[in-house]
């Protein structure tokens, strides 16, 4: 059984939880062309090619997925979210829906305050990448970044759905090099 969590996003992550094995990845994006700015856009083909590389098709697999909505505001700090931010995060959801259901993936959806709660966690990103680390030492270098919060939620998010799905802590895992199975850089 595979436990995938994904912290859905243009700064997001897609972390892999097996049976001795903890792997993640930050969301493959492709930048493109909006008017005269570049926008990282979510590439549904590289993602395809990450889910079936560490989910093969004839291996149990159960992705839990970030549930998004749209909101004015976003945390604490009152800053409003424009329509087109709105926009941005609903396209990429969107096509992250559409790619595990071309996948035939069995998807559970968890919105931030469920697992967040779970660890005791506020909407501090540090703290997220600290508690990632607490729990996954071996894979502390892919936390190591302010920017790495998406890895580190997406692993909180894939252990959170190991716990309700298979009742028990993963057990001690053993990191795979980002990236090594791809053949894609960090």
């Amino acid at each position: 059984m595979i436990i995938v969590g994904i912290d859905s996003g243009a700064t997001g992550g897609v972390a892999f939880i097996g049976e001795r094995t903890a792997s993640v990845f930050d969301m493959p994006v492709r930048a493109v062309r909006v008017g005269e700015k570049l926008r990282n856009k979510l590439d549904a083909h590289q993602l395809a090619k990450l889910l079936r590389a560490n989910c093969p098709a004839d291996e149990s697999a159960v992705v839990y997925l970030e549930q998004l909505h749209a909101r004015a505001e976003q945390g604490n700090s009152g800053k409003r979210n424009g329509m087109q931010s709105q926009g941005a995060m609903m396209e990429m959801f969107g096509g992250i829906c559409a790619t595990l259901d071309i996948l035939r993936m069995q998807v559970v959806p968890v919105y931030p305050i469920s697992w967040k709660r779970f660890y005791a966690l506020d909407s501090s990103k540090t703290a997220a990448r600290e508690m990632a680390t607490r729990l996954y030492g071996g894979l502390a270098y892919d936390f190591r970044r302010v920017k790495d919060d998406g890895r580190a939620e997406a692993i909180l998010i894939a252990h959170y759905g190991r716990r309700k799905h298979c009742g028990a802590p993963p057990p001690i895992a053993q990191p795979v090099v980002q990236g090594e199975l791809l053949g894609v850089a960090a």
